[in-house]
């Protein structure tokens, strides 16, 4: 089964790296090899086993980036991790878990949530009709239970955050595929196909309304609404050098504010 093969090479690729950097570094490597295979099991899985299967790939795509003169983006992404890695340590913290533990509850809280009130997956919706009715939406819109999926949207949240795969990822991957040509994002569906456009698992992704702080990868199209709280107003552009300021009107943040910006039919 695909599922317990994607988990068995997570738990592996996570013991040995973890395991390894703490012995490089004189530290206790039993116990990080043990964290990190449980971290790695859960990413694994979530990411549908493609988070450990191609490293060469991963090395590709980073020298591809730095030839197209994306350094500044990819260095940017990666100082952006560090600070939230760092607030998500003083989170971890003040619950008393360390930031390992932490993480275990949100992969966890991921996979309940679309158990519980569905994804935010949609393979053919007609309002991703400029992304072939392929795209992943934002807080309150999944099928079974939007109003308690909001809960599970955060933990979602704290997860892209960190550039960490979540279960609508692995949604998508199942369902859709790996290489889909392009897919739509909204919201905080805008950071699930961040994470899937950054490692190569779909080609391109037309993304509205990129919730603020998070950097999106070069193969993306990105509109920022003017007057969208969520993507910081104008101020989204500091994150997004190479999205489009779109003129929506003071706290409008729906999908249908972005329709009139999208490109036609055929255009994409």
């Amino acid at each position: 089964m695909r599922w317990g093969n994607a988990i068995l090479s997570g738990i592996a690729g996570g013991a040995v790296g973890s395991g390894v950097g703490a012995f490089s570094q004189g530290g206790d490597w039993q116990e990080a090899a043990w964290r990190g295979g449980i971290t790695g099991g859960f990413t694994g899985y979530l990411s549908a086993g493609t988070y450990y299967d191609n490293p060469i790939n991963t090395a590709k795509d980073v020298g591809s980036d730095l030839a197209a003169g994306n350094l500044a983006n990819t260095a940017g992404h990666l100082g952006m991790q560090q600070i939230y890695g760092k607030l998500q340590q003083k989170m971890a913290d003040g619950v008393g878990l360390n930031s390992d533990e932490l993480n275990w509850l949100l992969m966890a809280g991921s996979i309940a949530g679309n158990e519980v009130a569905g994804d935010r997956f949609h393979l053919k919706d007609e309002e991703f009709d400029h992304t072939a009715m392929t795209g992943t939406t934002g807080f309150f819109s999944r099928e079974d239970m939007p109003v308690i999926g909001g809960f599970f949207d955060l933990n979602d949240s704290a997860l892209g955050y960190q550039d960490l795969p979540d279960a609508t990822v692995r949604e998508q991957l199942m369902r859709g595929g790996i290489g889909l040509p392009i897919a739509g994002g909204h919201s905080l569906g805008t950071i699930t196909q961040s994470y899937l456009a950054r490692h190569g698992l779909v080609e391109s992704a037309y993304l509205e309304s990129v919730p603020f702080g998070i950097m999106a990868p070069p193969n993306t199209e990105v509109r920022l609404g003017q007057g969208d709280i969520i993507n910081g107003f104008g101020a989204g552009k500091l994150f997004n050098w190479h999205g489009e300021i779109v003129p929506t009107e003071l706290f409008q943040h729906s999908r249908e504010f972005y329709k009139p910006f999208r490109p036609k039919v055929g255009e994409q």
